[in-house]
């Protein structure tokens, strides 16, 4: 175990590590849990620690899916732990959650753009999704960008819009595609690597196979302006989280921040020195 000691709030932390490629990723255990507010003003206490970003949090999901193939003889109890809250726990007779549900907080946040928004091209519309943690933060307000601006903004090979520090992009509605997704074509969906990386979204569509589960991106229909009972007349932002259903593991990219069972995974910063720390570890896993 390890005491981070800070003026905001005393905690002991367990470790899990996770082996990606020639890094070991660290999370503290367990995760921060309540309101989304909750999570990331307790996380902000630590300077330690920072959020972890899509391609983290699809590692940590590789290291569930690890520990839990790896058989329960060997399952270390605090994996056992997360797995339970993530994938909930019901009572014998299926009546009623025991453990509900858990939803895994990503910190970048989506503005879902309707057609004639954009003053260079009327037709356009799709999702800004940004990836600035300072900004998921302090809750800013997102703002349409102006595309046309060369200076700040570029168009890559697959006709997704990028912005110069990398923080913004741009996703037409052409360009990615709601609802039920096989293994590959989640894989391939501009969406689902903007939120994870490719990398990640391989890891992600292969933790949903091993598990039954349909990956699944849920999100506001920007071309038909109108999903459910909410209209897309104007702009509306949203948070980003991932979930299990029943049948599908979801990436909710229209999610409106009113529960209290969220996750919000942190990870050492890498300036700070960790190994000199003495820590447990709860899972060595091999590399992928």
């Amino acid at each position: 175990m390890i005491n981070i000691e800070t003026d905001y709030i005393n905690r002991y932390f367990t470790v899990l590590n996770v082996i990606y490629g020639k890094k070991r990723i660290n999370y503290p255990y367990p995760p921060f849990f309540g309101a989304r507010s909750t999570c990331f003003d307790e996380l902000r206490g630590y300077d330690e620690l920072r959020p972890s970003n899509g391609l983290e949090i699809s590692v940590l999901f590789y290291g569930i899916r690890r520990a839990i193939n790896s058989g329960h003889s060997t399952l270390d109890r605090e994996w056992e732990k997360l797995w339970e809250n993530i994938y909930g726990k019901r009572d014998a007779e299926n009546e009623y959650w025991e453990i509900p549900r858990a939803m895994v907080i990503l910190p970048l946040r989506n503005l879902w753009i309707p057609e004639g928004k954009f003053e260079e091209n009327h037709s356009l519309s799709g999702i800004l999704v940004d990836s600035n943690i300072e900004r998921a933060w302090n809750s800013e307000k997102m703002q349409i960008p102006i595309l046309s601006d060369s200076e700040n903004w570029r168009k890559n090979e697959k006709g997704i819009y990028i912005s110069n520090d990398n923080d913004l992009k741009f996703i037409p509605n052409e360009k990615f595609r709601l609802g039920r997704h096989t293994k590959s074509s989640f894989i391939r969906d501009n969406y689902a690597q903007t939120i994870f990386t490719r990398r990640g979204a391989e890891i992600i569509a292969s933790f949903a196979y091993d598990f039954g589960l349909s990956p699944y991106i849920r999100g506001l229909n920007a071309e038909d302006s109108i999903i459910g009972e909410e209209s897309l007349d104007n702009p509306i932002q949203r948070d980003t989280i991932l979930y299990l259903g029943e049948k599908e593991l979801i990436l909710d990219c229209q999610h409106l921040s009113t529960f209290h069972n969220y996750f919000l995974f942190g990870v050492f910063k890498e300036k700070k020195n960790i190994y000199q720390v003495k820590i447990k570890d709860v899972s060595r896993l091999k590399e992928l």
